[in-house]
């Protein structure tokens, strides 16, 4: 087997688990949960986008996975006894919530959020609010992010292409790396 690396078209030929990097430094996670723990949430995170298209919700709206302990496993291939230890440890640090189904169906997952350590700074997290941010309260204000009200942000933040988020026509974004400027610096340049 040979070394390939990769060429900048082929930058987005895969599609990832998000791994919230929390879930390594936060003491409520970092040594509750073992490696397998915290990339089976990763990979539960991933079912709740298709659960959301399946329309797996309950009556409160909340939104749940169907997965088996079988599958888990074999997906990221570990044995069934690490597998129920990894629903176990999520279980325990309250990132799952499990609902049983019996008659052999399996069971209603809920996946919990991540309770954040206020240690860490907020960078590694996202704060999502509705209407207009100015106009929040003091409280909530001091939610946010100071990356959200750098010069950076602001004058960048209209500049930027989302390629990784668009969907494109076959040949499209080909075209688009292809046509892009060498230096990538000058797609930030006024």
């Amino acid at each position: 087997m040979n070394f390939i690396p990769y060429k900048t078209n082929e930058i987005l030929e895969y599609t990832f688990y998000q791994l919230p990097i929390e879930l390594f430094v936060n003491k409520y996670y970092k040594t509750q949960l073992s490696l397998e723990a915290k990339v089976l949430y990763g990979l539960l995170l991933n079912h709740l986008t298709l659960s959301i298209k399946n329309n797996w919700r309950d009556e409160n709206n909340n939104v749940y996975v169907i997965l088996t302990r079988d599958t888990a496993g074999k997906l990221l291939s570990i044995s069934n006894k690490t597998t129920s230890k990894a629903f176990k440890e999520l279980k325990e640090c309250k990132l799952i919530n499990e609902i049983k189904r019996g008659c052999t169906k399996p069971n209603y997952i809920y996946v919990g959020k991540i309770q954040h350590d206020n240690s860490i700074p907020n960078m590694m997290r996202k704060i999502y609010t509705s209407g207009n941010v100015k106009s929040t309260s003091q409280e909530m204000n001091n939610l946010h992010t100071n990356y959200n009200d750098n010069k950076y942000n602001k004058e960048t933040k209209r500049k930027k292409a989302n390629f990784e988020q668009r969907e494109y026509v076959k040949g499209e974004l080909d075209y688009l790396i292809k046509n892009c400027p060498s230096n990538l610096d000058s797609l930030y340049e006024n």
